[in-house]
């Protein structure tokens, strides 16, 4: 995919470690992998960003996912802030499809749940393709309060406006 300089930034081989299972990489993969990532999240991150959305196979939440884990092996998980900073709007148009999507990016990056949700929740074309994701929308609901108890008024709102029947399903106490 990669295998040009971008300006200053040596892409080769970048999509090869992101498309990578981590558990497939060994140490020395990771080591150079993570610098690279480190590097691209500090300069350039809608390079990676670029990459995790456009894979033709892997849908973009399992590679974020993915590079969670292998920053994880290397204790710099807490930087992939860099690129919810940078490109939260990308990072959520390409990453969540379905409730799932959600957890998953949430844990990719745990400091950010909060601004995630928000974020998601600003947009109602993002929100009802979490609703509609999993083609159960009630049962998305209930999830989402169970899981998520802190957004409930958020959610049920939202919900209401795309289906009405809430007030069913959800009671207050």
């Amino acid at each position: 995919m990669f295998n040009k300089t971008n300006g200053a930034f040596d892409l080769a081989g970048l999509d090869d470690f992101i498309e990578k299972p981590s558990y497939d990489c060994n140490e020395d993969e990771l080591e150079n992998g993570v610098k690279k990532i480190l590097n691209l999240l500090g300069e350039k991150p809608s390079a990676i960003m670029n990459i995790i959305a456009s894979h033709p196979f892997i849908p973009a939440s399992f590679l974020l996912d993915d590079l969670a884990e292998k920053m994880n092996k290397r204790n710099n998980k807490e930087q992939l802030v860099l690129l919810f900073d940078a490109c939260s709007n990308d990072l959520i148009e390409a990453c969540l499809w379905n409730l799932h999507d959600l957890e998953r990016c949430i844990k990719s990056i745990p400091t950010y749940r909060d601004r995630i949700i928000k974020k998601v929740l600003s947009n109602e074309n993002w929100i009802k393709r979490i609703f509609d994701g999993d083609k159960e929308p009630a049962k998305t609901l209930k999830e989402i309060e169970e899981k998520y108890p802190d957004y409930n008024d958020e959610f049920i709102e939202s919900y209401n406006q795309f289906y009405n029947d809430a007030n069913f399903l959800s009671k207050k106490y």
